[in-house]
């Protein structure tokens, strides 16, 4: 079992390291051709995804995917043929933490289309003797459209993952109208 996760970690280095160098991996939710989506579908998409009912995935065709279960963890997971998946887990939610990253970073904030989520407390990572950690990026994407979401996986340093996610639905003042904790207020129209 040892040498299984040392063989994993082996391909998890690989594939950041090709994502280091600019072949980060997008995926969408929806078509690639966006047909014309409502409003009301978008909105409870949007909820769905901010109360943590509904997760993102994707990442192309690669070897892993990339799950983000807003307020709940960001995971690679990789399908084997045989059904049966691979999981790395890159961060987990923890309020505190977030909050103390987010006040760290709020008076340095210089774009309001972009909003910082911290997640820690990943799966040990033997080359640094720490857990892995991720800052997801929230981001509006006017080139986006409907429920389309885009997801790109960077590793800033070794086992500290950037994770950026864009989407339309993230557009329309919903990353400037945060919670004392500097989280997206849920949307109710």
């Amino acid at each position: 079992q040892q040498q299984q996760q040392q063989q994993q970690q082996q391909q998890l280095r690989q594939q950041q390291k090709q994502q280091r160098h600019g072949t980060g991996t997008s995926s969408s939710v929806g078509s690639q051709e966006a047909p014309e989506v409502p409003r009301s579908v978008i909105l409870q998409t949007l909820r769905g995804f901010l109360l943590g009912r509904q997760c993102f995935s994707g990442g192309g065709s690669g070897w892993w995917q990339y799950e983000l279960c807003y307020k709940k963890h960001v995971r690679q997971v990789h399908r084997n043929k045989d059904g049966s998946k691979d999981i790395v887990t890159l961060g987990t939610w923890d309020a505190a933490y977030h909050k103390k990253m987010i006040t760290s970073v709020r008076k340095m904030r210089k774009s309001r289309n972009t909003l910082p989520v911290f997640f820690k407390n990943g799966d040990f990572c033997d080359e640094i003797k720490q857990p892995r950690e991720v800052i997801v990026k929230l981001a509006c994407s006017n080139i986006l459209k409907g429920g389309q979401v885009s997801l790109m996986l960077e590793e800033s340093q070794t086992c500290k993952y950037v994770l950026n996610v864009r989407a339309n639905m993230f557009c329309g003042g919903l990353l400037e109208n945060l919670d004392e904790d500097g989280l997206p207020r849920v949307p109710t129209t």
